[in-house]
């Protein structure tokens, strides 16, 4: 009996797939997610994804930016909770934050959202003082 490659490949193609579903779908139930993309009256608000800006002479990608009448969000997805990186994601979004600020010239708030196999995790991103 043959070990069969294109099974296992197949097999373990569709547990990602899954798992990625499963994260989809936790972000999209969670009641603070649905809050922080919903409209603010009768405006809805523009919500980009995967956006880049350019910004002292570097290129930014920030996963997704959402425009609403008085503020802005910014948002950080990860696929885990390392608490090795936490400082470097940290960072991260707070550089984010005063690129769109700068640019938009709104309040603006940053989130680093963390997609885990049994739920979302969201921190809100802020100065350490």
């Amino acid at each position: 009996m043959g070990y069969n490659l294109s099974s296992t490949f197949n097999n373990r193609t569709h547990q990602a797939i899954n798992n990625i579903q499963t994260r989809i779908i936790n972000l999209i139930n969670n009641s603070l997610f649905q809050k922080m993309i919903s409209s603010d009256g009768n405006e809805k608000p523009i919500i980009k994804k995967e956006s880049g800006y350019f910004y002292n002479g570097e290129l930014f990608f920030i996963d997704l930016l959402i425009e609403k009448k008085d503020e802005i969000i910014v948002i950080d997805f990860k696929s885990s909770n390392n608490s090795l990186f936490e400082e470097k994601y940290h960072k991260q979004v707070l550089n984010y934050v005063e690129i769109v600020k700068s640019i938009y010239k709104k309040e603006t708030h940053g989130y680093l959202i963390f997609l885990l196999r049994n739920g979302v995790e969201i921190k809100k991103v802020q100065e350490k003082t």
